[in-house]
């Protein structure tokens, strides 16, 4: 007996000594330990592959000045059925604007001890630029290890790409900040799009990347239903916050103004 505890002794303190974090608390840990200035090399190369993204995609405005004028931004998609998405070209001014704000609030969760809330603020104007502000809480419960939060507020100042009546894309840059006892300031990039596949649904996928010392990931897809002017959306969250990974469903509801 006492030689199969000697023997299984050691691999019992490994195990018990690797699952002795929550993984909001390793994520925090790991960002503190990596929490340093962005490195300038780290920043070009940010910039360089923000440069070479939005070379994938064409401008979306024509070339007509006349044509990029006569441009506005729907009062909400599926204002009418002619006009789908955000975006619309040579249409009266009863069902345009020339610039719209959308705030949508997302429940997400990876289980029962594991969960957050995930609240965006959008602007976009009618010549393709847009301000994002997005707060993602995470709460974890977990008997064993108690009680953790991380907060994380991100600002991006936006660019669509291409903004069609039935597409758009987007590409930003911006800054976030770490709550929760870490309080670090980080760069952040991004880029999304949304398709209007058939009335009244969306399919929306975006894609973020923040440098707090540590790496902070973050994608999303899923399809929107839209009613009048709200926004009823499910999907798929992703998030890689330092060393842990976090896989989550997300719902939510939305509205234009």
């Amino acid at each position: 007996m006492n030689r199969i505890f000697l023997i299984l002794f050691p691999f019992l303190f490994i195990c018990n000594h690797g699952y002795t974090q929550s993984k909001l608390e390793k994520a925090k840990k790991s960002l503190k330990v990596n929490n340093q200035p962005i490195p300038d090399d780290d920043s070009y190369i940010l910039l360089d592959a923000f440069g070479f993204i939005s070379s994938l995609f064409p401008d979306g405005s024509s070339n007509d000045t006349d044509y990029v004028s006569h441009k506005k931004v729907t009062k909400y998609p599926y204002f009418k059925s002619t006009k789908p998405g955000n975006y619309v070209y040579f249409a009266p001014d009863t069902i345009t604007k020339n610039f719209r704000v959308e705030i949508l609030n997302r429940f997400i969760f990876e289980n029962p001890k594991l969960y957050g809330n995930h609240l965006n603020i959008g602007v976009r104007s009618a010549d393709g630029f847009g301000l994002e502000i997005d707060y993602l809480q995470l709460w974890e419960n977990n008997t064993n290890f108690g009680y953790n939060s991380l907060a994380i507020t991100t600002g991006l100042l936006k660019y669509y790409w291409i903004h069609e009546e039935r597409f758009d894309t987007w590409i930003g840059l911006g800054a976030n900040f770490l709550e929760d006892n870490i309080s670090d300031w980080g760069l952040s990039a991004g880029i999304g799009a949304e398709y209007f596949f058939i009335q009244p649904m969306s399919f929306e996928t975006n894609l973020y990347w923040s440098f707090n010392g540590g790496t902070i990931q973050s994608y999303s897809t899923g399809l929107n239903y839209h009613y009048k002017r709200y926004i009823f959306s499910g999907g798929y969250e992703f998030l890689k916050i330092g060393d842990p990974d976090f896989s989550m469903f997300s719902v939510g509801v939305g509205v234009s103004f």
